[in-house]
């Protein structure tokens, strides 16, 4: 069958010449203030890097893409070369993150500064990078942070309805950057066993029971592996079946917030629309 232009557009979607056109923009002139044109990144160093809680002991912009590997991806496609998906998301929260400080900044807030053409073309081909990738990104105010995560709407529903500070931790969950790494899944997990555990009264049975068990058994709460709690199987298991399961976990405890925010907030109001309508 003859394939549309859209589908074909779609194949040829190459990911090293997108991050090509993003680095390419990020050269542009893309704020205007006080009569000058600042890149974004000029903008951020002169006016925001120095006030930014994820900047560390960095000087500026230049400095941060130097030891996150920004600039290597950079030269690494320049020649040529291909890049992983892991790589083109590191990029773009990059760039997410710089946009960000500059849309939150006080000059652009006040509307003392404004956005100039090329910015907007910037913004359209992240996004179309990132339906492509399906990934989607959300900024935590407290920690001045912009995460990538793959899309799923379990999680953004629990972290609408949850603490700030556990929202951050739904989140980070499913960053790419965790995946593999079971030691700070777990710490993420043991937060939210810590949550359900204060409701579990109000779940259904079965999901409860699952929850309690999993959480107890397969070394999130406790040490199964050495010592009174130990699990003869958690300590034969290979680290992926380990993490399948750890994943696993995260849903059932997002199943839970999500029941007993319908059991304390959604089932009342549902009650009401119901004698309204009868």
């Amino acid at each position: 069958m003859r394939k549309n232009i859209f589908e074909i557009m779609q194949e040829k979607y190459n990911y090293a010449e997108e991050i090509k056109k993003l680095s390419r923009l990020l050269h542009e002139s893309m704020i205007k203030y006080d009569q000058e044109e600042f890149t974004l990144e000029e903008f951020v160093d002169e006016y925001e890097f120095d006030n930014w809680k994820n900047s560390y002991h960095y000087i500026d912009c230049e400095e941060l893409k130097q030891a996150i590997g920004i600039n290597k991806i950079i030269a690494y496609i320049s020649r040529g070369n291909s890049i992983s998906i892991k790589q083109v998301l590191l990029f773009l929260e990059y760039i997410l993150n710089i946009i960000s400080l500059c849309e939150k900044s006080q000059p652009i807030f006040f509307r003392h500064a404004y956005f100039i053409k090329p910015y907007s073309r910037l913004k359209m081909n992240i996004e179309i990078l990132l339906s492509n990738l399906n990934y989607e990104y959300k900024y935590f105010e407290k920690e001045q942070q912009v995460l990538l995560v793959e899309k799923d709407a379990a999680v953004f529903a629990v972290a609408d309805i949850v603490e700030e500070e556990l929202a951050f931790k739904v989140i980070e969950y499913n960053h790419y950057l965790l995946k593999g790494d079971l030691d700070k899944k777990r710490g993420i997990l043991k937060v939210l066993a810590d949550k359900v555990e204060g409701f579990k009264d109000n779940l259904d049975k079965g999901l409860s029971s699952d929850f309690g068990y999993l959480a107890n058994n397969i070394n999130i709460r406790h040490n199964n592996l050495e010592g009174k709690h130990k699990k003869e199987y958690l300590v034969t298991i290979d680290k992926e079946e380990l993490e399948e399961w750890y994943d696993n976990t995260y849903q059932i405890m997002l199943l839970c917030i999500l029941e007993n925010n319908y059991r304390i907030e959604l089932k009342n109001k549902i009650k009401e629309i119901k004698d309204k309508i009868n």
